[in-house]
């Protein structure tokens, strides 16, 4: 199973481009955004500890949902798939 998925994810070349791709990218737009949220001497009044939460609560999420995108996209296509190999007995 894990020889299967790793050649089926090596042959198609624009979701493993999209699967490196996309987090990187939003990765940099968060970064933008929140860019020294919580830096002291920012000189743009005084500190608050919301924007510094706010980054890191969004950057948490963020992660969570990267992780489990790929796994929620690729499911229905796999289902048939899984079905035929779990009527034939091959998980257990």
């Amino acid at each position: 199973l894990s020889r299967r998925e790793f050649l089926g994810v090596w042959r198609n070349k624009p979701a493993l481009i999209a699967l490196v791709m996309a987090p990187v990218l939003l990765n940099l737009l968060f970064s933008l955004i929140f860019y020294q949220a919580g830096n002291r001497d920012s000189g743009y009044g005084t500190y608050e500890i919301t924007s510094h939460f706010g980054a890191v609560t969004q950057i948490a999420i963020g992660g969570m949902f990267g992780a489990a995108q790929p796994l929620l996209l690729k499911f229905p296509l796999e289902r048939g798939i899984f079905l035929r190999e779990y009527a034939t007995g091959t998980y257990g």
